[in-house]
Order: C-alpha cells, then sequence, then structure tokens
C-alpha cells in the first residue's frame, strides 16, 4: 500500500471543483497475487458539494476513485499490467478454492468487503466488476469443488455482469452445477449486496435465482444495447 495520505491528482481535483466538488478519502481496496504480494490498489474517494460539505443530490458523481499498481518499490498510476488478472481478495479465494469453501462473487469491492465482515465468508470481485470477467480473472477462480455464488445488482446491468461471469467462469472448467445465481432479498431498484447487508439480511437470506431467470434479463438488456446503437447499453442503470 502507498505510504503517502491518498490524494487524487490535482488535475483531477481542478476538475471536479469545476462542478463545485470536492475529494475525500474513504477507503482503499487493495489487489494482492495469490500469495498476499502487493499488485494494485484501488483507493475510493466521496465527492462533497463545495457549499453544503455534504454529498450531492442533484445528480452529480457522488464517488470517485484512483488507481494505483506496483512497480519495484514504486506505486504507479493506473492498474499497469494486472487489469486482466486482478481480483479484490484474490488470497482468501484461493484458500478457498484449496478447501472447497463457498466464494461469493459479487459485483464491486465495497460489495465483497462488506460480505467478508459481516459474514466471514469468502467474498471476491474482479477489477471493472460492472463489466464481466476477463478468462484471466474467471481461471483464478474455477476449477475446483468450491460453490461460486453469483451475486448481482437489481438492475439490467447487474444481469448482463452475472451472466457473462457464469460464461466465463464455466469456460475456465467451473462445473455448472457449482454456480448459482443470486440477489438481495430487497426489491428497489438497483440495491446491492451492501444494501442487503444495511438491513440487517444474512447470506442465508440472498434470494436465489433459476439460471432462466437471469438469462432472460440478460436478453432484455441485450435488446435495449442493440435499439440504442452503442457498444455498451447502461440507460438508467448506468452507476
Amino acid at each position: 500500500m502507498p505510504k503517502n495520505k491518498p490524494q487524487l491528482p490535482k488535475s483531477r481535483v481542478a476538475k471536479l471543483a469545476e462542478s463545485n466538488l470536492f475529494p475525500v478519502f474513504e477507503c482503499a481496496y487493495p489487489y494482492r497475487g495469490p500469495n498476499g504480494e502487493d499488485r494494485a490498489v484501488k483507493l475510493r474517494f466521496r465527492l462533497l458539494d463545495m457549499a453544503t460539505g455534504k454529498p450531492p443530490e442533484d445528480g452529480r458523481d457522488t464517488k470517485t476513485f484512483e488507481v494505483k499498481h506496483k512497480r519495484g518499490n514504486y506505486w504507479r498510476s493506473g492498474i499497469g499490467p494486472y487489469a486482466r488478472t486482478a481480483i479484490y481478495n484474490l488470497p482468501t479465494a484461493t484458500k478457498a478454492k484449496a478447501h472447497g469453501r463457498t466464494i461469493y462473487y459479487t459485483e464491486g469491492e465495497k460489495d465483497a468487503s462488506n460480505a467478508q465482515r459481516h459474514w466471514n465468508v469468502c467474498a471476491v470481485a474482479h477489477y471493472q466488476g460492472g463489466t464481466g470477467a476477463t478468462p484471466e480473472q474467471a481461471r483464478l477462480l474455477a476449477g475446483s469443488r468450491s460453490r461460486i455464488v453469483l451475486v448481482r445488482d437489481m438492475d439490467l446491468v447487474g444481469a448482463y455482469v452475472a451472466w457473462q461471469n457464469a460464461r466465463a467462469l464455466l469456460a475456465a472448467g467451473q462445473p455448472a452445477d457449482k454456480i448459482t445465481f443470486a440477489r438481495p432479498a430487497l426489491d428497489f431498484p438497483k440495491a446491492d449486496l451492501s444494501d442487503h447487508i444495511e438491513k440487517g439480511l444474512g447470506a442465508k437470506d440472498l434470494v436465489e435465482e433459476r439460471p432462466l431467470e437471469v438469462a432472460k434479463l440478460y436478453d432484455a438488456y441485450m435488446e435495449l444495447r442493440a435499439k440504442s446503437g452503442r457498444r455498451r447499453w447502461m440507460g438508467s442503470d448506468a452507476r
């Protein structure tokens, strides 16, 4: 982990100031190799309104990130050579695979961190969790007797990501009967695993979904994306 106080580059701070926002460091998500060696870190910053000192409520961003990777003894900007292999909580997942323990595969580092802290389980997320896993990321998780629970967010993008992750895991050798789809036990749009946990709900409260249910949502996402003419449609489900 970088020893200096986490800060955004001055150019980004100046850009945020144009929207009357300023960043406050919130937490760090370390990315490590299977044996625990530092590889990269994702720094999370809250964005506050310069006038009120509170999170904006008018559609402006409320968070931003800065990513650094380790090269030798120094930390450099960006994810560097780890973009296709970075898995948050990989050392824990490596141990879980070796012992056949369940792995909860979430859509972001915050969800994985909350699940691990509150439920004492193995929970992971891959770098750029809003897109499907790369083959390299999937190979790091697949191929054991561990059950992998794909916990999606409550929107079409979440279903798209979960379906893509399942495909990648199958291609990497994960048995189909060791892949489970699940979602938060909440009924409001875009609810995620952290929302589920904040409501005092546990792992056993997750709603298990049949693959066909997720496939239909995936098809709906793809249909909307095709209509939009964009390579990756986000629409009202953008995070």
